[in-house]
C-alpha cells in the first residue's frame, strides 16, 4: 500500500499542473471544475500534450483542456440517439426473425445454436437474471412469471437482455441465419453476399462497443477503439487504410461510426446525426482536432456515401 498515490486537495492538484507547465488563466473556474469532475478523469484529455513525462507542451491551457472534455461530453450525448436506433432496431428484426424461424421459444434450444456450451450459458444467464427480478419489475416482467411460469418469448426476452447479450445471441446462430437478419439491414448493399454474415456480426459487436462506452462515459477523444470495426476493401481505400498498416492501424471513433452506418435504414436518422455533429465540431472548434477521434476533412460525404 505504500506505493499507492497519497491524497492530494484541489489546490495541490492544480499546483502539479502549474509545476508542470500548464497555464491556468482562472484559477476559481479550474477549483470548481475539479469539484465535480475529478483530476484522474481530466488527466485523460491532457495526456497528448505532454511533451514530456512531467512537463507540458508549451502553450497548453486548463481552459483548452476543459473545452475538449465538454466537447467529449456533447460527442457520446450525441451518438446516444444514433446508437439507440440501432440497438433497437437489431433487437426487433433478430427477434421476429428468431421467431419467424424457430417459433417464440426456440432460443431455449441449445442446437438452434452453433455452440451448444454458449447457448446454454446463454439461457442459464437469463434464467437467472430473470430470477433477481423482484415486484419492482417491469410490469410485463412480472406478468409473464406469474402467468407463463417465467417462460419469456424471444420478443420479450431481447427486450430485458442487455445490448451486448443482444449481440452474443446472434453471433452464435448459424451463417444462413444471419443472411436472414443482414437482408432485412440491406447489408448486401454494402458487401459481397458470401461476406455479409461476418460483417453484420462484428458491426453489431462494436456498436455494442461503442453504446457502453458512451453508457460509461468513456472518454472518445483521442482513444484507439480496441475491437476494431469491419470494412470492406473499397472502404479501406476510401478511408485511406492501407494493407501494410492494417494491422497496426489505430481505428477510432469515425472508423466505428463509418462502419455501423450500414445499420440505419432510416435516412432521416443518419441525416440529423450527421448535421448534429456538424454543429458540435463547429462549436468547439477552436479547442479540438477532428484527427484525434479519426474524422478526416470528406467526413460527411464518406458517412452519406452507401
Amino acid at each position: 500500500m505504500e506505493n499507492v498515490k497519497k491524497f492530494k486537495t484541489i489546490d495541490e492538484q492544480i499546483e502539479i499542473l502549474l509545476s508542470r507547465g500548464m497555464k491556468v488563466p482562472d484559477r476559481q473556474l479550474a477549483t470548481e471544475t475539479m469539484k465535480y469532475i475529478q483530476y484522474y478523469r481530466l488527466s485523460g484529455y491532457w495526456l497528448s500534450f505532454y511533451k514530456s513525462k512531467d512537463t507540458f507542451r508549451a502553450g497548453t491551457d486548463f481552459n483548452t483542456i476543459l473545452g475538449i472534455y465538454r466537447f467529449d461530453r456533447e460527442l457520446r450525448a450525441c451518438l446516444a440517439p444514433f446508437l439507440a436506433h440501432i440497438e433497437i432496431a437489431v433487437r426487433s428484426i433478430l427477434a421476429y426473425k428468431h421467431a419467424e424461424e424457430f417459433g417464440s421459444t426456440g432460443y431455449y434450444k441449445s442446437d438452434n445454436f452453433k455452440d451448444l456450451q454458449l447457448a446454454q450459458k446463454w439461457i442459464s444467464d437469463f434464467i437467472n437474471e430473470i430470477s433477481y427480478k423482484n415486484d419492482n419489475a417491469e410490469i410485463f416482467i412480472r406478468h409473464h412469471k406469474t402467468k407463463y411460469n417465467s417462460i419469456f418469448p424471444v420478443w420479450v426476452a431481447l427486450e430485458i437482455v442487455t445490448f451486448g447479450k443482444t449481440s452474443k445471441l446472434f453471433s452464435n446462430t448459424s451463417g444462413s441465419f444471419k443472411k436472414k437478419v443482414a437482408d432485412e439491414f440491406e447489408v448486401n448493399k454494402h458487401v459481397k453476399n458470401r461476406f455479409k454474415d461476418e460483417y453484420i456480426t462484428n458491426w453489431i459487436h462494436v456498436a455494442v462497443v461503442l453504446r457502453n462506452m458512451c453508457a460509461h462515459h468513456s472518454r472518445l477523444y483521442d482513444k484507439w477503439i480496441k475491437v476494431k470495426p469491419k470494412l470492406t476493401k473499397q472502404d479501406k481505400v476510401k478511408l485511406n487504410i492501407s494493407v501494410s498498416e492494417e494491422s497496426t492501424y489505430s481505428y477510432k471513433v469515425f472508423h466505428v461510426i463509418y462502419a455501423i452506418k450500414n445499420l440505419v435504414r432510416d435516412e432521416y436518422i443518419l441525416n440529423e446525426f450527421i448535421d448534429k455533429l456538424d454543429v458540435l465540431f463547429c462549436k468547439y472548434e477552436m479547442y479540438i482536432d477532428k484527427e484525434k477521434i479519426g474524422f478526416p476533412e470528406n467526413w460527411k460525404n464518406l458517412l452519406k456515401s452507401p
